[in-house]
């Protein structure tokens, strides 16, 4: 069977390892023709393809190669935007005959916002993790003179890092050997912007558009958060040695807002073993069954808006995370980590486990079964 595919490739987004992944694995089911990197992606003219195409929906739910067209049109969505979603899904009706997402929340959006149109496929494809990459190891271990939190995600306010920093600054208040480690490198300005609507840090626009001046307003933010937390700020770090920079982590923190998706890097930590705290009122909920109630963060939905000069625009419903929980799942954490009594460690094992039945080749599986009963 003929499929091909226009997915995102690259090594420094979850979008782009996705489709990297995807593409690789859809060629153990199906003959494979990548067109990611072809003149046909970049050219002006309209492309009609007479077998299955995969490509990725933008925000927008227009596809990313708008020129690219098939008659058995097969999208991949990871939408957080609610209400701009349900603004935008005429665009998906037009374009797509099948739409898969990336967490049964999402799903469940969609298929809310298409109504009554029932000739559009819709499904679940959970993204894979790389056990062979993320793995725990002894020989990366953790300081033991510091309890060491890690926190991943492009820096935003929907992953929640202003959470993160106020949470552990609560913590360091009353004990002095708590570190961050936050790999929040971010390439979309915009995305960073957001941060501006946090209610839990003081976050000043970069004075040029660059990671190392994003970085700077970064680290201003941990300081006046907190001046006694130790704080280690990643660089953009390849993609292969993030597994080892979270080993040396006793734990993860992922209060994140909203996920369409399952959140590629909280996956990985969890690969490795790491126990996490996580909230788990959207995407989540597909990888954190396994979580027990203290690790698992309650939130309640909130609008989130943009502003735009003097208007202020809605754009989505999301998930406000629970401060306090927050709080009080890390005090948790950290007297386990102080007495060694077994909690985080049992949690870790667990974490591993479950991350096993997820691979890239059975999310590659659930775009070739789709395409097989088009």
């Amino acid at each position: 069977m003929k499929i091909f595919t226009a997915l995102p490739n690259s090594s420094d987004t979850g979008w782009g390892l996705a489709g990297t992944q995807i593409t690789a694995k859809l060629k153990h089911f199906a003959d494979i023709s990548d067109l990611s990197c072809k003149p046909e992606t970049m050219s002006d003219c309209t492309v009609h393809l007479d077998s299955p195409l995969v490509q990725a929906i933008g925000n927008d739910l227009l596809p990313m190669h708008k020129n690219l067209s098939s008659s058995k049109h097969i999208g991949y969505c990871f939408h957080e935007y609610s209400i701009l979603m349900c603004q935008s899904i005429d665009n998906l009706a037009k374009h797509f005959h099948a739409v898969l997402c990336g967490s049964k929340w999402a799903c469940l959006q969609i298929m809310e916002a298409l109504g009554n149109r029932k000739n559009i496929i819709n499904d679940i494809a959970i993204q894979g993790v790389d056990t062979d990459l993320f793995y725990p190891s002894e020989k990366n271990f953790p300081d033991p003179d510091y309890f060491t939190v890690f926190s991943g995600g492009k820096f935003e306010y929907r992953k929640g890092q202003d959470v993160v920093i106020r949470a552990l600054a609560h913590l360091s208040s009353s004990r002095k050997n708590v570190r961050l480690v936050g790999s929040w490198w971010n390439p979309w300005p915009h995305a960073a912007l957001s941060m501006l609507a946090s209610p839990y840090i003081t976050f000043q626009t970069p004075k040029e558009w660059s990671w190392e001046s994003l970085d700077r307003e970064i680290q201003t933010s941990v300081y006046q958060a907190s001046s006694s937390m130790k704080f280690c700020s990643l660089p953009r770090i390849p993609h292969e040695d993030l597994a080892a920079a979270m080993r040396l982590c006793n734990i993860a923190l992922f209060p994140n807002r909203c996920e369409a998706g399952t959140n590629l890097v909280m996956m990985e930590a969890m690969s490795c073993a790491l126990p996490v705290i996580a909230a788990t009122a959207h995407g989540h909920a597909d990888v954190t069954e396994q979580l027990p109630d203290w690790m698992q963060i309650p939130s309640s939905v909130k609008v989130f808006c943009y502003q735009n000069g003097s208007s202020v625009i809605p754009v989505a419903e999301w998930f406000d995370p629970d401060i306090d929980a927050t709080v009080a799942a890390l005090e948790v954490a950290y007297e386990d980590w102080k007495s060694g009594s077994g909690k985080l460690k049992d949690a870790g094992k667990k974490n591993r486990q479950a991350m096993k039945k997820f691979t890239w080749e059975k999310c590659a599986e659930s775009f070739f079964r789709v395409a097989e009963s088009m």
